[in-house]
């Protein structure tokens, strides 16, 4: 999988915002870039993979990790970070290794590929 062997799964945006809400609308657009991608990724929607809530399925928090930012100079910015696991067995859902494996390709090669956001270098704390 060559996506994971890259370095580390954080991305931080480009862009500054000079408030929440505009920050806010700008992850709920790449949020939804990287859902539609799973919604028929190999034929499958490998969607629960980024988490669920469901009343038969339990809950499972998403290991794709939004969070706002203030940078040094005074504005808002964007950063992920994934923490991919299993989905848990004892939920109604289920998803092979493989169907897992792909999901989670296609959600770095998405966010690696956006516009909006560039993946950190390994060390990068700023």
């Amino acid at each position: 999988m060559q996506h994971y062997t890259r370095g580390l799964c954080v991305w931080q945006g480009q862009q500054g915002y000079g408030s929440w809400d505009q920050a806010m609308r700008a992850v709920a657009g790449e949020r939804r870039q990287v859902r539609t991608a799973l919604k028929l990724c190999q034929g499958k929607d490998l969607r629960p993979a980024l988490g669920f809530a469901t009343p038969d399925a339990g809950r499972m928090p998403s290991p794709l990790r939004w969070k706002i930012i203030a940078r040094a100079d005074g504005k808002l910015g964007i950063r992920i970070f994934a923490m991919p696991h299993r989905l848990p067995t004892d939920s109604n859902k289920s998803m092979t290794d493989a169907d897992l494996a792909g999901a989670w390709t296609q959600v770095i090669a998405t966010i690696d590929t956006s516009k909006v956001l560039q993946r950190l270098p390994t060390g990068d704390r700023s």
